[in-house]
């Protein structure tokens, strides 16, 4: 039931504005070479650290990455809440998404082509690295319950492509 909550809150977050923006005016270039070195690095670290690096990137200007990021952390901390993690995981995932989640989501809903692309990108980075975190190899992620549900959220966004664009020109966002 969170789950589906969850996914029904990145949904809407694609086509509904949110009150708080953060500042993402700096377009300092992210080194790619420390972005994959971290990816390496990050699948040790607790869940939250994907949102902390999600939330760098987008106040960089690298939106698109600040996006994968994002939906492997969501992935990530899925996951983590699966596997019998406290309650309070579940109410820190919100904070998190409330805090990050929804606006980096809110501009990549600007490109529904472009949403999907990094949410399928994120699905392979999560099923293509293990989660040592939780002690978990990569087999063990493959087609894994969180994947199949954000495939699913591809094909609700797809379906849904002309109402989430419909409502982001409603709200006053722009349609990319």
């Amino acid at each position: 039931m969170k789950h589906t909550i969850l996914l029904l809150l990145c949904a809407l977050s694609l086509a509904c504005a949110s009150t708080d923006e953060p500042s993402n005016t700096s377009q300092a270039q992210t080194n790619p070479h420390a972005v994959v070195d971290l990816g390496k690095q990050i699948t040790s670290e607790h869940p939250s650290r994907y949102f902390a690096l999600a939330a760098k990137l987008f106040q960089e200007g690298e939106e698109q990455q600040a996006a994968k990021w994002l939906y492997v952390g969501l992935m990530r901390y899925q996951t983590f809440i699966n596997s019998g993690a406290h309650e309070s995981e579940f109410e820190q995932l919100t904070s998190l998404w409330d805090s990050i989640g929804a606006p980096i989501n809110e501009h990549l809903g600007g490109n529904i082509d472009e949403a999907m692309a990094t949410i399928n990108e994120a699905i392979l980075w999560h099923e293509n690295n293990p989660d040592h975190f939780l002690g978990i190899g990569r087999s063990g992620l493959q087609n894994s319950r969180e994947s199949n549900e954000y495939r699913d959220l591809i094909a609700y966004i797809d379906s849904e492509r002309d109402n989430i664009q419909a409502k982001r020109a409603e709200n006053g966002l722009e349609n990319r």
